[in-house]
């Protein structure tokens, strides 16, 4: 296995992710909590690390509806965050991984009442947390 260069550029962006394991984040957000701290990272690495956590199922990577900008958020150690289902909440953004029986549970009841069945590709469902509604 090639090792990789990780740089402090590199290690800023994972000190991040590990702070905000729950919230979903643009680079943008990256970019302010940077400014906050006093630490410069350039726009390119940025984007090259989150493209490479993509690729490598630490992250997960989705475009809101309502927007044209790509959200991020670490996906759930020690699961196969890309095979089951997550709720993202409008207001926050934080996502939440349902429980695979649970989404077993549902994904089989679609298809047995509509007859679709459902892929999982970054499958999703969106609506507002419980801190949200207030």
């Amino acid at each position: 296995m090639q090792r990789r260069y990780h740089s402090k550029g590199v290690q800023v962006i994972e000190d991040y992710i590990q702070r905000h394991p729950e919230q979903a984040f643009d680079v943008g957000t990256l970019l302010r909590d940077m400014r906050e701290q006093d630490k410069t990272v350039d726009r390119a690495t940025i984007y090259r690390t989150l493209d490479r956590m993509t690729r490598d199922r630490r992250l997960i990577a989705f475009r809101p509806d309502d927007t044209d900008r790509l959200f991020y958020q670490s996906a759930a150690e020690g699961e196969s965050c890309h095979r089951h289902l997550h709720a993202r909440c409008r207001a926050c953004g934080r996502v939440i991984h349902l429980e695979d029986l649970f989404a077993e549970d549902f994904l089989r009841q679609v298809q047995e009442a509509y007859g679709f069945e459902v892929t999982i590709d970054n499958s999703g469902l969106s609506g507002y947390c419980r801190n949200c509604r207030g």
